[in-house]
């Protein structure tokens, strides 16, 4: 059965189907009389190569480097850090007594 006989049914089908962006890729490279579904199979068909291509040349992911610097939450929240006063530096929370006036 030849394209011609189910073509422009087939065609606005298809087209309904494809993204918004797709489309208009199709509706600028389609003339009033191109509307056929091999036509349109062609241009999908190139499309569809050239995103390809532009996404294996996409740049690769760069690796982050360990953080230096202050603490995250999470090593706040481990058993390796032990809590120290702000105010004395000894090993408990810093509502410790030894500082009496703060002003």
């Amino acid at each position: 059965i030849p394209s011609s006989s189910y073509g422009g049914l087939l065609s606005s089908v298809f087209m309904n189907k494809l993204p918004q962006e797709i489309r208009v890729v199709i509706s600028r490279e389609v003339t009033d009389e191109g509307w056929d579904l091999d036509a349109i199979m062609k241009i999908v068909e190139r499309e569809i190569s050239a995103r390809e291509r532009a996404s294996a040349n996409a740049a690769s992911p760069v690796k982050k480097q360990p953080r230096e610097g202050p603490a995250t939450t999470s090593a706040l929240l481990s058993n390796n850090f032990s809590i120290v006063c702000s105010f004395c530096g000894q090993p408990h929370p810093s509502d410790c007594g030894s500082v009496t006036d703060v002003g």
